[in-house]
């Protein structure tokens, strides 16, 4: 680079060196020898470096996975010398913005066609693996997805160009499906036989199925469901290979086993369950994944259990009907008809002796209705079972049972299965014969995620799962169903592919036949070369005086008017608009008496806090409340945090104290006696299991919990900073999911959109004028982004982002740019300190907006003050602030020392004034508030 000629003291005419200063062709040696080539980098200073490169090896051709081959076992295997023929692969993508994901489809579009159209001299050694490997272990992930799965270079290329593949957003909150295992009937000829050839885990999963199977079948299972004359039929017509009087049944095994392997492949791909659910035979799947059953013993039981099922007769059909129609028809079967399982709001399952189902389907067949003959051996869940239970009881008794280590559902209850139930025979045994809850527990199962994938074959329990909630939900099938002509290694990819869009975690090493793969050159990442300098805050004509300020403010001569013209009329409107709002939103709230348990665990970890630090909790001690801060070695800046702990314990009963001041040095003399011992761990733990049963989306809640209140003594002590605990590297909040989730489930979701429909407004109103909207203390844009859309394309609107924190700033700025609201300036802001100082001018703004960032300030009192000089004549002020502080927050985000750093009147050890932030500064302002 740069060089024009060389030095007159540098012979290189006679040398056998040349320098490239243009793109210069560079053959292959004659000789075979691999390319050789200096490269000199000469610096002013006198630094100097030379390389010397070698060409690269070409390529060796990856040999057979002779383990990924069919093998004898599988009797279809191709003949010795057939070439393998290629694997579907997956292709991933992601990027920041959706604009900037489809410039990589683009750009990936562009580079597949180049290597497709090359021809063979000049194209590259790549093929689809190698673009996948490279997609998958050689990009970093973001939050707006696609995937697409595809069987050569070619065929990615075209559906690239006709725009398929499959888009998602990864939540701001982490996810995890759950487990769906379909029952007995799903089961079809050779299912998962790719998968056996293509999955490394999968293969080992049903090798040792099939040794543990061997002496109980008197067969190698492979053989049975692989081989020339698999047939999985329960139909005994059709089924010789599997109703032999001399050999054991095999379809419930069949299909345990396949769900299990397919379970350990996803598994191993690091995609973990939040939960598990089976239906019917299902249940033996999920429990033993949850560590109920060893797979010995629950391939032993579903063995024993098909042929038992076998003895008893009987048929099952599948109804098209409300579970409340369907008991009409059981009266023409006689009474011998049960309603066997409730799937779906609309589908049942009826059981019963042939002959009187017989009569019920003549029945359906007269009216009209669809209804199915099941692929299971007997009436399932009916009377028609009670011959063989005491022989199955037998069976059940010679396994052992344990707790399950992973939340599911039984089907017997309808809701989460206890330890109790889970190791109890009994429960087993009347599993088997009772109707079955299915429909109660997709309902259950909804409360805790929307993404369910059905492990196992087949997508009947996807589409019960869609049913059974809302539109909503993401169901996902792992395998085919019997009737399609796709691979099942094929179908396993594209589920993959279409969590991991929905945000999904997934290990691309383990999935498949891990380091194999290459990385090629493909295109980088499509920057979309937006200006990200922070703009200076918009300054306004000076001499503008400050006016009142509220949600409801008053009209001034020039100044902005409220909703419908007068503050009577946007009181009522917004009133409309908030109980409009109340009827549509999803709340879910804890109920009053999970509301207790979490209060109640709270108060036994900060017990447990005190107890692990040398304070006596048992029932009956006393303590002077200065002596039990010492004893925890508190620093000064976390005494209002320790006697808010001992304020806990008197909330929930633990304690009694008499009453004090709100002040650390108000306290110190006064005495806690306790009345009972909060810090006993089994109770605390059989609580902490009771709120995750009954409530499972808790889980992140309580597991920050935990690991807040373990650092305890290290932050009170001050041997370490309280934020080190919620930020570990410094930026990732481990809190944040969990507030993100209470924020999504809180009456939130009533205000903010009520907010930005109420600024909207007012932004229509002033025309022309424009409208000049201030938000501090913005965070993480909460109530911004909902302000910001909805005055997206109304005339001389003006938005300028405000927070404390440089972070928040540069994130908020990002965003906008990539919402393309060029309407948006951003700026650092302390709202408890002098605005005019900070280079904000006095009535500056209209609107002022505040989500949950009042109560963070030191003086209240202050930050009225500065928010009033802000207001322009007539401006209004929107506060959105929390009126009570949960003791999950206390004790999570207590640990920030700015916390407790307040200096006003208004606020006692809650952090939160009596009355509330928002309603205190209306209040001080003369304005009122909702």
């Amino acid at each position: 680079m740069h060089f024009r000629e060389p030095s007159p003291l540098v012979d290189l005419a006679d040398s056998p060196f040349r320098v490239a200063a243009e793109l210069t062709p560079w053959p292959d040696d004659p000789a075979g020898r691999p390319r050789l080539a200096g490269v000199s980098a000469f610096g002013v200073g006198g630094t100097n470096v030379h390389v010397v490169l070698e060409q690269a090896p070409p390529p060796v051709a990856a040999a057979p996975d002779a383990a990924a081959r069919p093998t004898s076992r599988t009797p279809s295997a191709p003949p010795p010398g057939t070439p393998p023929v290629g694997r579907p692969a997956l292709l991933v993508l992601s990027a920041r913005t959706p604009a900037a994901l489809a410039a990589a489809r683009a750009d990936l579009a562009g580079r597949l066609g180049e290597l497709v159209d090359a021809t063979p001299a000049a194209r590259p050694a790549v093929d689809l693996a190698d673009v996948a490997f490279t997609l998958q272990a050689g990009r970093d992930e973001y939050d707006h997805r696609w995937a697409l799965v595809a069987d050569d270079l070619a065929g990615a290329r075209a559906a690239l160009a006709r725009g398929r593949g499959g888009l998602g957003a990864r939540p701001s909150t982490p996810v995890a499906p759950a487990f769906l295992f379909p029952g007995a009937g799903a089961q079809h000829d050779r299912m998962g036989r790719d998968l056996y050839e293509s999955e490394p885990v999968y293969r080992e999963q049903i090798d040792s199925c099939a040794e543990i199977l061997r002496p109980i079948l008197g067969a190698d299972l492979r053989e049975l469901l692989y081989g020339p004359d698999a047939t999985l039929t329960a139909d005994r017509a059709a089924g010789p290979a599997f109703d032999r009087p001399d050999r054991a049944p095999v379809g419930f095994a069949a299909l345990v086993a396949t769900e299990l392997a397919l379970a350990r492949t996803v598994l191993a791909a690091g995609i973990r369950p939040r939960a598990l659910l089976g239906h019917s035979l299902g249940e033996y799947t999920a429990a033993c994944l949850a560590g109920v059953l060893s797979v010995a013993d629950t391939l032993t039981l579903v063995v024993e259990r098909e042929r038992l099922m076998r003895l008893a007769g009987g048929v099952s059909i599948g109804v098209a009907l409300a579970p409340a129609v369907a008991r009409d028809y059981l009266a023409t079967g006689g009474g011998e008809v049960v309603l066997a399982c409730v799937n779906s709001p609309s589908s049942v399952t009826l059981s019963g002796p042939e002959r009187a189902v017989a009569a019920v389907e003549a029945a359906l067949v007269a009216d009209g209705v669809d209804f199915t003959r099941l692929q299971v051996p007997t009436a399932v869940h009916s009377p028609v079972l009670d011959a063989i239970l005491p022989r199955y009881a037998e069976a059940l008794a010679g396994v052992t049972l344990h707790e399950p280590t992973i939340p599911y559902l039984s089907n017997l209850t309808g809701t989460w299965i206890t330890a109790a139930q889970a190791t109890d025979p009994g429960y087993w045994l009347a599993h088997t014969r009772e109707p079955g809850r299915f429909a109660d527990n997709l309902v259950e199962l909804r409360r805790g995620g929307r993404i369910v994938v059905e492990v196992g074959p087949g997508r009947a329990l996807c589409s019960l799962a869609g049913a059974n909630t809302d539109s909503d939900v993401e169901a996902v099938p792992l395998m085919r169903h019997r009737r399609e002509q796709v691979p099942d290694d094929a179908t396993l990819l594209a589920a993959v592919g279409r969590l991991w869009t929905q945000g999904v975690g997934v290990d691309w090493a383990a999935l498949g036949r891990p380091g194999t793969g290459r990385r090629v050159s493909l295109p980088g990442y499509p920057f979309q070369r937006r200006r990200f300098w922070l703009d200076p805050p918009p300054r306004v004509r000076p001499g503008t005086g400050s006016g009142g300020a509220g949600v409801s403010g008053g009209a001034e001569p020039g100044g902005l008017a409220p909703v419908g013209g007068v503050p009577a009329a946007q009181d009522t409107w917004i009133t409309g608009q908030e109980t409009s709002a109340r009827a549509r939103a999803t709340l879910r709230e804890a109920s009053p008496e999970l509301d207790a348990d979490l209060t109640e665990l709270c108060a036994r970890h900060a017990g447990a806090f005190l107890r692990r630090g040398g304070v006596d909790t048992r029932a009956g001690t006393t303590h002077r409340v200065g002596d039990v801060l010492t004893t925890l070695r508190v620093i000064p800046k976390f005494r209002r945090f320790a006697l808010a702990l001992l304020q806990l314990l008197d909330t929930a009963g633990f304690t009694t104290t008499p009453t004090t001041g709100a002040d650390a040095t108000d306290a110190a003399d006064a005495t806690v006696t306790f009345t009972r011992d909060p810090s006993l761990e089994d109770t605390r733990a059989a609580l902490a299991a009771a709120i995750l049963a009954r409530a499972p989306e808790y889980a992140v809640d309580l597991r920050v919990l935990d690991q807040c209140v373990a650092r305890y003594p290290e932050v009170f002590a001050g041997e370490i900073e309280g934020h080190q605990v919620l930020l570990p590297d410094g930026v990732t909040d481990i809190s944040q999911a969990a507030v993100d989730r209470q924020v999504a489930l809180s009456d939130v979701q009533v205000y903010l959109p009520l907010v930005a429909r109420t600024v909207a407004m007012l932004a229509a109103q002033a025309g022309p004028r424009g409208l000049r909207v201030l938000e501090v203390g913005a965070g993480r844009g909460y109530l911004t982004w909902e302000v910001a859309e909805a005055l997206r394309g109304l005339p001389g609107v003006s938005f300028h982002f405000t927070d404390l924190g440089r972070s928040f700033v540069l994130t908020g700025r990002r965003e906008a740019a990539a919402r393309g609201l060029d309407f948006m300036t951003f700026g650092q802001f302390d709202v408890g300190a002098d605005p005019v100082a900070q280079g904000l001018a006095p009535g500056g703004y209209d609107v002022v907006l505040g989500f949950n960032v009042l109560h963070a300030t030191p003086d209240l009192h202050a930050t009225t003050a500065n928010l009033t000089t802000l207001l322009a004549p007539g401006g209004q002020l929107f506060v959105v602030e929390a009126v009570r502080q949960r003791p999950w927050a206390l004790l999570t985000a207590g640990l920030y020392d700015g916390w407790w750093l307040y200096d006003d009147d208004l606020r006692d050890l809650s952090r939160c004034s009596p009355r509330g932030p928002g309603r205190t500064c209306c209040a001080a302002m003369g304005s009122p508030t909702r």
